[in-house]
C-alpha cells in the first residue's frame, strides 16, 4: 500500500506540475498577445486618423472597448484548463453511473407482502470477491418483527454485511434472507426496498433546521 500510495502521489504531482507550466504560459503569452495587438491597433487608428477617416471620438470609443474586452479574452486562455477538468470528471461520474447492477429482479419475481415483518437469515454466507475468507459463514438468526436487535463485535466481523443483505446491495454466497417466510431473491427489489427504512453508518447533515433534515432525509 505504501509502494502504491508513493506511485499515485508522484503521478499527481508530475500532473499538478505539467498544469502548472502550462497555467504559466498562458498570463505572459495573452500578455505579450495583447501588447501587440494594442501596438496594432494604435498604429492602425493613428494612420486612419491621419487620413481624415475617422475621428478622435471615434479613436476612444474603439480603445474603451479594447480595454473592456481584454479581460474577458484573457480568461479565455483559462478556458481549456476547465474544459479538460470538466471533461475528466464527467468521464468519473458517468463510469460509476454506467456500471450494470450486479444485483437485479429475477425474471417473474413476485411482490413482497410485508404483515409481521419478521426477518429470517437462513445460514447465509457471503463473501466479498477476492477474499478467501468468508465475511458471513452460515449465519441462522431470526428477528421478530416490531423487536430491536443490537449487533455487536469487533471492526470487519461482518454486522454491516450482515444488515446489508437485507435490502440487497449484497446476494448471499449460500443461504437464504426471508422477509415473512419469503426469500428475498424471489421478489422485486422495487418491492422489497419499499418496506426497508435504512439509516448508514455515516451522518450527513446538511446546514439547516433538525426538522429540515428529517423531512429531506424522509
Amino acid at each position: 500500500m505504501n509502494e502504491r500510495s508513493r506511485e499515485d502521489l508522484e503521478n499527481l504531482r508530475d500532473l499538478q506540475i505539467r498544469a502548472g507550466d502550462r497555467q504559466a504560459l498562458i498570463d505572459p503569452m495573452m500578455e505579450v498577445l495583447g501588447g501587440i495587438v494594442i501596438i496594432g491597433v494604435l498604429f492602425f487608428v493613428g494612420w486612419r486618423l491621419d487620413s481624415g477617416q475617422n475621428t478622435l471620438g471615434d479613436f476612444a470609443r474603439f480603445i474603451t472597448v479594447l480595454l473592456l474586452a481584454g479581460q474577458p479574452v484573457r480568461a479565455l486562455g483559462n478556458l481549456a484548463g476547465y474544459m479538460q477538468r470538466g471533461l475528466a470528471a464527467t468521464q468519473r461520474i458517468f463510469q460509476v453511473l454506467d456500471e450494470p447492477a450486479k444485483v437485479v429482479s429475477r425474471p417473474g419475481a413476485g411482490e413482497l407482502a410485508v404483515s409481521r415483518g419478521d426477518v429470517t437469515f437462513d445460514a447465509a454466507t457471503f463473501s466479498y470477491e477476492g477474499d478467501t475468507r468468508p465475511a458471513l459463514d452460515h449465519v441462522s438468526l431470526t428477528v421478530p418483527g416490531g423487536s430491536r436487535l443490537a449487533l455487536l463485535g469487533r471492526s470487519g466481523a461482518g454486522k454491516s454485511t450482515l444488515c446489508n443483505l437485507i435490502p440487497r446491495l449484497f446476494d448471499p454466497t449460500s443461504g437464504r434472507v426471508l422477509v415473512d417466510g419469503q426469500d428475498i431473491a424471489r421478489v422485486t427489489i422495487e418491492s422489497l426496498r419499499a418496506n426497508i427504512a435504512l439509516v448508514t453508518q455515516d451522518s450527513i447533515l446538511f446546514n439547516d433546521t433538525v426538522g429540515a433534515n428529517i423531512v429531506f432525509l424522509r
